[in-house]
């Protein structure tokens, strides 16, 4: 990598495919050299990595969405594979089938790879499946040809836990070794280093699992499929299993929230919502401290209607004052890392948000990044570091100076340095003479 540094610092470019396996690549971005990248995964996954100074400017980061297969496209794909060519009629079958979409014709090939012909579909069964439910349905079918020829039965079991792990892997099926088999046959990917033996599934893959889970597991009687007999009795399962193995426990104690509260019955029908996006949402709620989340998690299938009722409206309240605060791209980021029940302190975590600085431009943004930086530092008592990151905030000509300006002096107030903390609240009048905030601090410190 030396040698390729030194002659690209000139110019040059890199061609990287399967990049969902090869993100490390990332760390040797060039800022004379262009790089092609191709691979399931995100525009995000760069900008999510990019944690070196000598990074390109995230504006230089481009996304390019591939056009839909030909059948000329198809041929190539097929040749390369090493599998005999379709007949005309097969070809003109299979692009009318999957409408060029990569996903569909690479599981197509998976499939006639196993059996080594192109003459084990029954195109008249696919396309019945296809016009059944054109999103969904074929991914969903050959998705589920290819498992059962790795002796992968109940699939649905997939999108029940939050995350796949290898630890879980035994309470969901009985062998060993299917989360690989799903990595080998290309329906899912595996992590790297520490979450090496965490996996997640293609996106549409998941999506066709859960969307013919929802159909063939949903009996009559049922609010919802969630409250099926087998998927509640894996619920309980994961819960019992994350309740026993204490390691991770800040992790674990979402997962045993997640589980229990997906044992609601009757979720749907009693209060009109789906129970596993508002879970993920009430998880997810970056206002709401993390006790209280554990506090509710322990109650909540013997609360009342009206008290869940209640906390669903907080919730739902709490997304949108927090949606005019910024852009729905950083409340969707902030909401997924406190999700993650990594910290108790939630989206409160330097390491967390000292990153996003860089990657979002919006002033709202930025104010709400700033914000929750001090006051990070604030809740530590660093009050220096506080005052550094409103400064900062300052610098950068972000709308609504005088409230840090106040804020900065508040943090001179709990340091008992109340002439330097009246000096900042003074600078916060001159610019907004109208607050009462200001004013109420600055008559604080005179009484």
């Amino acid at each position: 990598m030396e040698a390729l540094n030194k002659d690209f610092l000139e110019h040059g470019v890199f061609i990287v495919d399967t990049f969902e396996k090869n993100k490390n690549l990332v760390y040797f971005f060039l800022p004379k050299s262009t790089f092609l990248i191709a691979g399931r995964n995100h525009i995000s996954d760069v900008k999510e990595d990019r944690t070196q100074k000598q990074f390109l400017d995230l504006a230089e980061v481009k996304e390019l969405t591939i056009d839909k297969f030909s059948i000329e496209d198809i041929k190539c794909y097929i040749k390369k594979s090493n599998l005999e060519q379709p007949t005309e009629k097969q070809l003109s079958q299979i692009e009318e089938l999957t409408n060029g979409n990569a996903l569909l014709i690479y599981l197509l090939i998976t499939v006639a790879s196993e059996y080594k012909s192109w003459n084990e579909f029954d195109y008249d069964e696919m396309q019945k499946v296809f016009l059944e439910d054109k999103d969904c349905g074929l991914i969903y079918y050959l998705t589920k040809r290819i498992l059962t020829h790795t002796q992968i039965e109940d699939i649905w079991k997939l999108v029940v836990p939050r995350d796949l792990n290898i630890e879980i892997e035994p309470i969901l099926f009985e062998d060993k070794g299917v989360f690989d088999s799903l990595v080998n046959v290309g329906l899912a990917y595996s992590g790297k280093g520490k979450e090496r033996y965490s996996y997640t599934l293609h996106d549409d893959v998941y999506n066709a699992i859960e969307a013919f889970a929802k159909k063939e597991l949903k009996e009559n009687s049922l609010s919802s499929w969630y409250d099926n007999k087998e998927v509640q009795n894996i619920h309980q399962k994961l819960k019992k299993f994350y309740e026993v193995n204490k390691t991770d426990v800040l992790n674990r104690k979402f997962d045993i929230c997640y589980h229990s509260m997906m044992m609601k019955h009757n979720f749907e029908s009693d209060f009109h919502r789906d129970r596993k996006a508002f879970i993920e949402s009430f998880l997810g709620a970056i206002f709401t401290p993390y006790k209280e989340k554990i506090s509710l998690c322990k109650g909540f299938n013997t609360f009342d209607e009206n008290f869940i009722k209640q906390t669903i409206e907080k919730i739902e309240e709490e997304v949108q004052n927090a949606l005019s605060r910024m852009s729905i791209e950083l409340y969707q980021e902030c909401s997924a890392y406190v999700s993650k029940g990594i910290s108790e302190e939630g989206v409160y975590t330097v390491t967390f948000l000292e990153p996003l600085l860089g990657k979002y431009k919006k002033q709202q943004d930025l104010f709400q990044i700033y914000f929750f930086l001090g006051q990070t530092y604030q809740h530590k008592e660093e009050y220096e570091k506080t005052r550094k990151v409103y400064i900062e905030a300052i610098s950068k000509d972000i709308d609504d100076e005088d409230f840090f300006y106040l804020l900065i002096g508040n943090t001179y107030v709990y340091e008992e340095k109340y002439e330097k903390a009246l000096e900042y609240y003074k600078l916060a009048s001159r610019i907004n003479p109208n607050s009462d905030t200001v004013f109420n601090n600055m008559g604080g410190y005179l009484l």
